[in-house]
């Protein structure tokens, strides 16, 4: 691609050092030689590049819910949830992989993952590999806990429910964006699926599933260790949990169970407790 001269120096014969290598010589349009930067005696090398890139358009049809008619949705939903809810039972509950394939050690030699259950498998080991398995058999930090009555079985009530609903981030996902603008609605029901669920002890299979993607971080591709899982869990799940989380709280605080030592993960309205 260059065919003149790129460095001169005095009393020597001007010479070509500096290339553009391409695998296409079309990529590659006008190359200019101009003059040498500062004290350098190399010329500088300014062309065009040309970059082809190949735009594929999706044929799947996807649901805008930003602009979904929230107000038909409401009445469609404005039924008598209590009769329609009345005597269901919680019962038990497919993905797509934008993985490269993936290399993995096995005896000695390289196993080549290029579907997606291999690659799954390959990643789970990993992500298994590097977590902590905490003892949960371990109570010896309850030992010294002394408390007389039991924390409150008080049921869930719509409203609390309601404004965990209106305090969503509707800008990060649909989502959150449909239980915020249903929160009015659908808060009945949702309470009396949570009210169920704790008092019978079962969660819904759908709550428990994650979808786990693999983000990629940084080096080689076909690496498993070079990526993070991140697990995208249930919101409604997530509204359920902050609530049990609340009365296990004040619980603590109620009867004087928070450690002096304890200063996280307690909520910024519990940080001035026992210190």
């Amino acid at each position: 691609m260059v065919d003149q001269p790129t460095r001169y120096r005095i009393n020597q014969e001007p010479s070509l050092l500096d290339l553009v290598l391409v695998n296409d010589k079309d990529f590659i349009n006008n190359i200019e030689y101009q003059e040498p930067v500062g004290h350098s005696d190399h010329n500088v090398l300014v062309f065009e590049y040309k970059c082809y890139i190949k735009q594929e358009v999706s044929k799947s049809e996807k649901f805008n819910y930003f602009k979904a008619d929230f107000e038909m949705l409401r009445q469609d939903l404005n039924v008598n949830w209590e009769e329609l809810l009345a005597d269901k039972t919680l019962k038990k509950r497919k993905s797509k992989s934008g993985i490269s394939e993936l290399h993995d050690k096995r005896d000695g030699k390289t196993f080549i993952a290029s579907n997606d259950t291999d690659k799954a498998e390959i990643l789970a080991e990993f992500f298994t590999s590097v977590f902590t398995k905490e003892d949960d058999e371990d109570e010896t930090f309850l030992k010294d806990i002394k408390y007389d009555e039991p924390s409150s079985d008080e049921v869930f009530k719509p409203k609390e429910i309601n404004k965990l609903l209106k305090n969503l981030n509707t800008s990060k996902s649909p989502g959150p964006k449909v239980l915020y603008e249903l929160a009015d609605i659908i808060d009945i029901p949702l309470c009396i699926i949570f009210n169920s669920s704790f008092s019978s002890g079962i969660v819904p299979e759908g709550w428990k599933i994650g979808q786990i993607t693999a983000l990629f971080k940084k080096g080689d591709k076909k690496l498993a260790s070079n990526y993070r899982p991140v697990s995208l869990t249930s919101i409604i799940c997530k509204i359920m949990e902050k609530l049990i989380r609340k009365r296990i709280v004040d619980h603590m605080n109620k009867y004087g169970l928070f450690s002096d030592r304890q200063f996280g993960f307690i909520g910024d309205d519990q940080q001035d407790y026992n210190y």
